[in-house]
């Protein structure tokens, strides 16, 4: 007779930790495989020194059609609007060398007049020759004889330049209606400038050029006679 011991497993320390390590692995297996699927199917966008806006936020030259300028209105995303885009840009350029042309045409202007009025407002004397005097060979020297009328013009004419004042304006200048004015458009260029220096740094180097060529263009055309070279930047 045939005897036949089944196999009874009896449960160890052993086998209780490799289970636990099994089912471990498992579960570690399983979560990494869930994270891989969801990495797949929500991929999170890559954060580079480019930004996620592509060369809008580039910090190096770089060419391209597509650009955020100033606003968020105004973006490029073909070759045409691009190109309409610079010619903007050349054209402001433009304007600021204008500008800055017509305020130094309008201090010249002022200060011509105020030349002008000095010197329309100051009173001139002719001084007049002194008559010939007689002098007899018997007698002492005779001093020069001077015209009663021309001591009477001169004194005149002191009282009347020691009278006459400078107008307010011109005594104190922050009254001016022309200072006024100049600080007016001191304001804008400041601010056409500082809108084509942030022009200049999205970098993109079709309206780098842009901004360049209408400097030197609008330069050209309205600096042609001006000895005065003043910075860019103001």
């Amino acid at each position: 007779m045939d005897l036949r011991y089944d196999r009874v497993q009896f449960p160890t320390g052993f086998t209780r930790d490799s289970r636990h390590d099994h089912s471990h692995e498992h579960h570690e297996a399983a979560s990494s495989g869930q994270a891989a699927e969801r990495q797949t199917e929500n991929p999170q966008p890559e954060h580079s020194c480019h930004g996620s806006a592509g060369h809008g936020g580039s910090m190096v030259f770089h060419v391209g059609n597509r650009e955020t300028i100033l606003f968020g209105f105004w973006t490029t995303s073909t070759t045409t609007s691009l190109v309409l885009s610079c010619l903007i840009v050349f054209i402001i350029a433009i304007g600021y060398e204008a500008l800055k042309c017509y305020r130094e045409w309008l201090k010249k202007c002022y200060k011509k007049r105020q030349e002008g009025g000095s010197d329309r407002g100051g009173t001139t004397t002719t001084q007049l020759a002194p008559a010939p005097t007689l002098i007899d060979a018997y007698s002492s020297p005779l001093s020069p004889v001077v015209p009663s009328g021309a001591g009477a013009g001169a004194g005149a004419g002191a009282d009347q330049s020691q009278n006459q004042r400078p107008p307010l304006t011109t005594r104190v200048p922050w009254l001016a209606p022309i200072h006024w004015y100049q600080t007016l458009l001191h304001m804008l260029q400041v601010t056409i400038s500082f809108l084509l220096m942030l022009i200049f740094m999205t970098f993109n180097v079709w309206l780098c050029i842009a901004v360049v060529l209408g400097a030197g263009v609008g330069y050209f055309i309205f600096f042609a006679r001006s000895e005065n070279v003043s910075d860019h930047c103001n």
